[in-house]
């Protein structure tokens, strides 16, 4: 009844299928457009001519084939790219972008011609109606942007004047998307906002129109700035080409040889297999397409090229960390492999056995409440804005639509869990707090996955909220854990893993173990300068909060080197009006004061001591934590059946041994850092990833409560928290991170 079904070597036009899809085209920004049939008769089309309305049986109509109704992406003007096409949230931007334009044009305009007044009383009356105008005027401001479909494609248009403006108006949209949106993504990330994983990358490019085949132009623009952006870039185009040769193979695998197949990608992919001289033709085996790792990764790179438009090198491929790879394959092509500790530095680390199920990978639209979801996004943005009141009203209401709807065990009812405890934590209910986050904890993980970014999320606000409560060593556990899996996702160089250092830094402060969180921050500080820079922001307050850790010790001169660098890290980049740098100056005056303080109390006891012919008295502050623990420990047998409010509460050796031990995270990070550093030829890991499991944490986190029936959720990012740490009453710079496990604040009290 209308459009064609014979690739266009008839077209149908019916006058009541176009009125209807003109209304449409309103909303979805498309046009009518001139189309010439074979026999030379001119007819309109409203969106693409291979779209077709028919009538069905219950005598409706029905409009099919409605992919080719978005406008193509002139960036790719190849014939073989015709199906390359720009997104609907391009669409929608560059609509807004457009009407914005044309609104500052308009109200330009009316300034320039507006008549001037005889005198101030008509000068006000005018401004005040102007005023009046302009609210209406801004509601009723009506901005059409409709592009044609067929521009670019279709050979049987007819050219005229308006087939030159579609194209025109095609080729400004692909130029704005390059020049503008692009650009304005990578000085996003320029501020900090760092995604985990490449899934989340994808997310942030999808959510502003971007197409996953720009990944190589960003990948390109990164290369010398943000070293760790272009590095996901590169590893999320290695993956998902790798997915598409996989493809290629499975297709023409039996069923019965597809563990033998899978096994032998493996190899080829992450392992460092290098092909025989001599092989034994087997009737039993496969004939697998890539011998080699060499021959794998040569296909690879030239799908790389083709796909992305990115030239990969063969030294990028160490870029590919052989646990997180091995994760996000298996999560793209439905792969499940055993988890166990596989020898990455082997040639074959992987095999038949360890290829435990495949299972399909299906793209679907889940159906969605509008009303809960909705209320969700209000309450999100209440809490943004601090409405906490609001904010509560709106996600508890959501939250009884969404249970009803959904039930319990999904990602939107875990969404208004997450939201509401962050709500209660601001507003001081910090218990009701705990047990709203630990219900999303256990949803994410059981909706989303053990290691799911969000899961990772819930994981860092649980650790926030702990240790508000008071339960310091419990937010030990679950920092570590999110550590862990930080580490297991994004591999060891993603830049908020630094940040996650310093919060385990904290929590040893606030034990009272003020020397081994030293030992952290240090780690933090060579981190930071070896993976964002000496000059960095994050550098800069690292360094702040090992000055307030030396303070805390008594020794001012260290505190005073280390606020120094930071003082010139933030007068260089923010200036020495900015009020950290302010912030910084003021450390330092408390610095010199109480370290000529100190000084001078030293001296003046060790003069006494002189003059009394014997050695002066240790100091009353000891230096090392074996001199608290063993004056503590005297204090208790002396008083032996008292209460000893000096007493340390934690042993010091516990805590240690949580973070320092043999299955402990440091342990794990370094062995990842190890095997990171090193080319996939003798890289090395103790831990690999599955799509439905993951290997065990080096120190279990505690399990969050159990989730009643009628009440579990996931958790997503809904706001982050400052996660700086200060020492004593004067303020200090705060460090944003994309990281929601950065959001950690803690608070470090001498």
């Amino acid at each position: 009844m209308y459009g064609t079904s014979n690739d266009g070597k008839t077209i149908l036009a019916n006058q009541e299928f176009h009125d209807l899809m003109l209304k449409a085209g309103k909303n979805l920004h498309f046009s009518e457009h001139e189309v010439k049939n074979p026999d030379g008769q001119i007819i309109k089309i409203a969106g693409s001519t291979e779209t077709k309305g028919v009538i069905g049986t219950d005598n409706r109509k029905y409009i099919l084939d409605l992919f080719k109704i978005q406008p193509r992406d002139m960036n790719f003007p190849e014939k073989e790219n015709v199906t390359r096409v720009l997104r609907p949230e391009f669409i929608v931007t560059y609509y807004e972008y457009l009407k914005r334009q044309a609104k500052e044009k308009a109200n330009a305009g009316k300034t320039e011609n507006k008549e001037v007044t005889a005198n101030e009383e008509e000068k006000k009356e005018a401004e005040q109606t102007e005023k009046a105008e302009g609210k209406e005027q801004e509601d009723d401001f009506e901005f059409v942007l409709n592009f044609n479909p067929d521009a670019f494609v279709a050979e049987n248009l007819v050219e005229n004047e308006k087939l030159a403006e579609d194209k025109k108006l095609l080729e400004d949209a692909a130029k704005y998307l390059v020049e503008t949106l692009i650009p304005s993504l990578i000085e996003d990330f320029s501020t900090g906002i760092y995604p985990i994983d490449g899934e989340i990358l994808i997310s942030i490019m999808h959510s502003r129109g971007i197409n996953i085949r720009y990944l190589g132009l960003i990948a390109e623009k990164t290369k010398e700035k943000l070293v760790y952006i272009h590095k996901l870039c590169v590893r999320e185009m290695s993956i998902r080409a790798a997915k598409h040769l996989f493809n290629e193979v499975i297709r023409d695998t039996p069923a019965h040889l597809l563990a033998e197949t899978a096994c032998e990608f493996l190899n080829c992919f992450i392992g460092t297999k290098k092909a025989k001289v001599e092989e034994k033709k087997s009737k039993k085996k496969v004939s697998f397409k890539y011998t080699s790792s060499e021959a794998l990764w040569t296909a690879l790179i030239k799908a790389v090229k083709d796909r992305f438009k990115y030239t990969m090198t063969a030294e990028e491929r160490k870029i590919l960390h052989p646990s997180s790879a091995l994760r996000a394959f298996c999560l793209k092509v439905g792969l499940q492999v055993a988890a166990r500790d596989y020898k990455f530095t082997q040639e074959t680390p992987f095999e038949i056995a360890d290829v435990l199920d495949m299972y399909p990978k299906v793209k679907h639209t889940q159906p969605m409440s509008v009303d809960g979801v909705e209320l969700l996004e209000a309450g999100k943005s209440y809490l943004l804005s601090g409405r906490l009141d609001l904010a509560f009203e709106c996600l508890t209401d959501s939250l009884a639509i969404l249970h009803q709807v959904y039930g319990g065990l999904h990602p939107h009812t875990a969404s208004c869990y997450s939201n509401l405890a962050m709500v209660l934590y601001h507003a001081g209910d910090h218990a009701q707090a705990l047990s709203y986050m630990e219900k999303a904890t256990i949803i994410s993980e059981r909706v989303l996955g053990l290691d799911h970014y969000v899961t990772i999320h819930c994981y860092g606000e649980l650790a926030l909220i702990s240790q508000n409560v008071g339960k310091t060593q419990s937010a030990l556990k679950y920092i570590e854990h999110a550590l862990y899996l930080t580490t297991l996702t994004c591999g060891p160089d993603h830049p908020d893993n630094a940040q996650i250092w310093v919060n385990i830094a904290t929590l040893l402060q606030e034990l009272g173990h003020i020397k081994e969180s030293i030992d952290y921050l240090l780690d933090a500080l060579k981190f930071n300068e070896t993976h964002l820079g000496p000059n960095h922001l994050q550098t800069a307050s690292t360094c702040h909060s090992i000055a307030i850790a030396y303070s805390m010790m008594e020794q001012y001169k260290e505190a005073l080197d280390y606020e120094k660098r930071n003082y010139h890290i933030l007068s260089q980049s923010v200036g020495e009006t900015d009020l950290r740098t302010v912030e910084s100056n003021i450390w330092l005056k408390q610095f010199t004061q109480k370290g000529v303080q100190v000084q001078k109390e030293r001296q003046a006891a060790a003069a006494v001591g002189a003059i009394k012919g014997g050695k002066a008295k240790a100091a009353a502050v000891p230096k090392s934590m074996a001199n608290i623990a063993n004056a503590r420990a005297g204090a208790a047998s002396t008083q032996a059946g008292a209460a000893n409010p000096n007493a340390l509460l934690y042993n010091l050796n516990d805590v240690m041994k949580l973070l320092n031990g043999p299955g402990g995270v440091k342990s794990f990070i370094n062995a990842q850092q190890k095997s990171f550093s090193q080319p996939p030829a003798s890289s090395s890991s103790s831990a690999t990833s599955t799509s439905t499991s993951t290997p065990s944490a080096p120190a279990s986190a505690p399990a969050p409560a159990s989730v009643p029936a009628s009440s579990t959720t996931t958790a997503s990012s809904s706001t982050n928290t400052d996660s700086t740490s200060s020492a004593t009453s004067a303020p200090q710079p705060t460090t944003q991170s994309g990281n929601p496990m950065t959001s950690v604040k803690m608070n470090n009290q001498k």
